[in-house]
């Protein structure tokens, strides 16, 4: 009787761990579905203001964001070269 009894538990166990990672894996696709619609939407607003553009003013902008992210990545790497300089 009482073997019996912790194989209930056991499976009752099993059971509530089976529910829980369905709840958290319910959330997760909730936020998922939800990021998606974001940089759907984000997208979408960027391919209209740009259809507004001229070619010149879009080759600026494409131009810009290179500089931009040339710097960023310099930046990083100066960061990581005083973290090594420091150990």
């Amino acid at each position: 009787m009482v073997a019996q009894a912790r194989g209930m538990d056991r499976g009752q166990t099993e059971i509530s761990r089976l529910q829980e990672q369905r709840r958290a894996l319910a959330n997760e696709k909730r936020a998922l579905t939800r990021q998606l619609k974001n940089e759907s939407r984000k997208r979408a607003r960027l391919v209209q203001k740009s259809s507004k553009l001229s070619v010149p003013d879009l080759v600026q902008s494409l131009y810009i964001r290179q500089s931009r992210a040339a710097d960023r990545e310099r930046r990083a790497e100066e960061r990581a070269a005083e973290r090594e300089a420091g150990r």
